[in-house]
């Protein structure tokens, strides 16, 4: 074999070697721009993460009503709810009250959805035979069952969206023939009262005592998809004078631990018909899998009335605010954190520029200027809670100077009794795993898990998917994902390989040359 053979030899195999190489290349480039378009799919895919608009400083308009209007909407509807929700009835319930059958223990989840800026959180139970399915708001500031009645019409308060209770249609409904009625400031329910078989998550209680109504002022929204409302407040509390389901399932005996664990996701987007997945209900238990640490259980303060603990502190920029030790009262089913006026007066005081709003839309409202940066967190026994500044601070309210905060004065109650002054609503609850629990009767708060996305996918009605991710979150997750990816193809193994092309092809010149 002479010179020229080896040469031509050599030449051959190095141009097999460069195309062998080019195509690895070209795979490895596809294959990572295919990965980066499946990430990118899924992620707009994501019913969690679609349609949960972070609010911006600049609030837009929406078919000709401005975000202020809105909000001001959301206001009066969570000021008036506060204010009025809460009742003087107390009576207490013992085991010889209950006639249900007793079942294995079990824990089950439930999905719940934010429904008007965080202004309610629903889930779905299912109440006759056969059953039908109602969303109703998990309240813990009331005791009642209550859905509207196929009687309601839209002149009583149940828009044509809402789903009714047809008791005609349910083999197992009897009418108790008694009145039911609740007055929520300027609004009110009224019907009947009855029984039927209910079912929560994977539990169902028998002969469970239900108001049908057939007048609904001034409490159910269209497009909400909002039947009525679950109350898991302690018996003592009911207007119907019956026992609240919860509890008639811890009395049986059934839960696998007496807990109720909330985890409740923020949503803030003022469109009144905005609904989004709203984070998960645990009957029966925790799930362990939304939070870290243990959970820190504060003793009830007073009798099986409302969920009161007593507040240990509470900080205003790192700075302890002389407010005593009220009790509180947990409430899923408020959006603000109400106080008495001198408390609220104190805390404010150490906020410059912060302002009580004392007439109009507002009135009981405490503003700040919008460029207010500021840490309040609580205190729980020996534990300490922050409030993410989105709960805090509402958003504007007038010229772009003065925003409005999640807190709200608390008119003091006039029979006095055992109605509550102070109140922690969704505005505190999103910062915290929270778990009632029956036996010993307690609060617990721990911190919610935040590696995990950890709410079930709950279809959005106004979901819009896209690839193009603007708010915070998203971008935080968008970015992890795809540094995760690039182990496939990074820049240094690109830098590597074309290196070696170009050392192959100078070797191969030089082949050539010899």
């Amino acid at each position: 074999m002479n010179v020229y053979q080896i040469k031509w030899i050599s030449f051959i195999f190095i141009l097999n070697l460069i195309l062998i190489i080019s195509k690895t290349l070209a795979q490895a480039i596809k294959k990572r721009s295919s990965s980066l378009d499946i990430e990118l799919n899924i992620q707009s895919r994501r019913p969690s993460d679609i349609n949960l608009i972070k609010r911006s400083s600049d609030r837009g308009v929406e078919g000709g009503v401005s975000e202020i209007d809105l909000l001001g909407s959301w206001a009066i509807e969570a000021a008036q709810k506060l204010q009025s929700r809460y009742g003087d009835q107390i009576r207490s319930i013992s085991k010889s009250d209950l006639s249900n059958e007793l079942k294995k223990r079990q824990i089950s989840d439930l999905g719940l959805v934010n429904a008007f800026s965080d202004a309610i959180y629903t889930g779905s139970i299912s109440i006759g035979t056969p059953p039908q399915q109602f969303n109703v708001i998990m309240d813990t500031g009331s005791s009642d069952l209550w859905v509207a009645d196929s009687a309601c019409t839209g002149d009583n308060g149940c828009p044509s969206s809402v789903i009714k209770f047809r008791t005609q249609d349910s083999s197992t409904y009897s009418n108790l023939t008694k009145p039911f009625k609740v007055t929520y400031g300027s609004g009110r329910v009224a019907g009947n009262l009855g029984t039927d078989i209910v079912s929560v998550g994977l539990f169902t209680v028998t002969g469970q005592t239900i108001g049908t109504c057939d007048i609904v002022e001034n409490i159910l929204r269209s497009g909400l998809d909002t039947s009525g409302i679950l109350g898991l407040g302690w018996a003592g509390i009911a207007t119907s004078g019956s026992t609240p389901a919860w509890q008639s399932l811890f009395m049986q005996d059934v839960l696998e631990e007496p807990v109720m664990g909330f985890a409740l996701k923020r949503l803030i987007n003022f469109r009144p018909t905005t609904t989004a997945p709203g984070g998960t209900m645990t009957v029966g238990g925790t799930n362990k899998k939304l939070y870290v640490g243990e959970i820190n259980y504060i003793p009830l303060s007073k009798n099986q009335t409302y969920w009161l603990v007593p507040l240990s502190a509470l900080t205003v920029g790192g700075t302890q605010v002389e407010i005593g030790q009220p009790d509180v009262a947990i409430d899923t089913g408020t959006s603000l954190i109400g106080a008495p006026a001198d408390a609220l007066r104190t805390i404010f005081s150490v906020i410059p520029g912060s302002e009580l709003m004392e007439t109009g839309t507002f009135k009981g409202y405490w503003t700040v200027p919008c460029k207010t940066k500021v840490k309040i967190a609580v205190q729980f026994g020996q534990m300490s809670y922050s409030i993410d500044p989105s709960d805090f601070n509402l958003g504007k309210i007038s010229g772009g100077s003065k925003c409005l905060t999640s807190f709200f004065t608390i008119t003091k109650s006039k029979t006095g009794g055992s109605i509550p002054e102070w109140i922690f609503g969704a505005a505190f609850l999103k910062n915290v795993y929270a778990a009632f629990r029956a036996s010993p009767p307690s609060v617990g708060f721990a911190q919610l898990s935040a590696d995990i996305d950890p709410f079930p996918s709950i279809p959005a009605p106004m979901a819009v998917a896209t690839s193009n991710f603007t708010s915070k979150d998203h971008s935080t997750k968008s970015k992890s994902k795809h540094s995760g990816s690039e182990s496939t193809l990074k820049p240094s193994w690109i830098g590597f390989i074309l290196g070696s092309i170009t050392m192959i092809m100078m070797m191969g010149s030089c082949s050539i040359l010899i």
